[in-house]
């Protein structure tokens, strides 16, 4: 089976309102031409997936018009689809490089939403709508690399005391001393919530204020391993470990 590319257009489903399969859509931003002639190599009648958070459709290059534009047939047209359980990852503000690390990864296995958290021991602070901008592109492309087109929403910072923990069927909180994360999995598959919430620490960890507060609020300690991970690791296992046990 030949692998499709996948390429994600932010307006595809205000550019193809109207037409249906077997019409021709123009695609006039020159990077994305760019990007699937020059770069991918997409020959004349060959096919990609275009795709938008609504939708996604199947097209075969009919023509390039000039280094500017490109042709395309629509072959296929589907409504992207939501996973299920929901699951939204609580990750704390990391280092610049593993919050980015953690963010394309957890796009890639399907989660939800992305929260991020400001807790007493993270290093940085938020950058803002640059900061939220770059996460949206480096989800993107583990949006076209996985084939999960309905990615994650990244949200602005809050605190633990802002989590609304009553929208979850489960709340979770990755720890070395907690349960076996294995005993967990067997009571969320009998329970089967629809929205369930993870959460890993900092760098640093939670403070213990933090780790009592975070048990009140009805969050299960959950331990992934024998060994103390580093956060990016700790989220992507068990994001990895709901999206493929639930």
């Amino acid at each position: 089976m030949q692998h499709e590319f996948a390429f994600f257009i932010q307006t595809l489903s205000s550019l193809i309102a109207g037409l249906s399969i077997g019409d021709t859509i123009t695609i006039t931003d020159q990077d994305l031409v760019h990007r699937i002639v020059h770069v991918v190599r997409i020959e004349q009648g060959q096919r990609c997936v275009l795709f938008d958070r609504d939708i996604y459709i199947k097209v075969s290059l009919e023509a390039l018009q000039g280094k500017k534009a490109g042709r395309f047939i629509i072959l296929t047209r589907e409504d992207t689809i939501q996973l299920t359980p929901a699951i939204t990852a609580l990750i704390p503000i990391l280092r610049r490089e593993a919050f980015e690390l953690v963010c394309y990864n957890l796009a890639e296995l399907g989660i939800t939403t992305i929260q991020p958290l400001i807790t007493r021991k993270i290093q940085r602070s938020w950058g803002g709508t640059k900061e939220a901008e770059r996460l949206k592109k480096i989800i993107v492309a583990a949006a076209e690399q996985s084939k999960h087109f309905k990615f994650p929403l990244v949200n602005y910072p809050i605190t633990l005391e802002a989590i609304p923990t009553a929208n979850f069927d489960a709340l979770l909180y990755a720890d070395p001393q907690g349960e076996p994360l294995w005993q967990i999995v067997q009571t969320l598959r009998v329970r089967r919530p629809n929205h369930l919430a993870f959460m890993i620490g900092p760098e640093g960890d939670l403070t213990q204020e933090e780790k009592n507060y975070i048990t009140q609020q009805g969050f299960i300690f959950c331990a992934l391993t024998q060994t103390v991970l580093r956060s990016h690791q700790a989220a992507t296992l068990l994001a990895g470990c709901m999206r493929s046990l639930l």
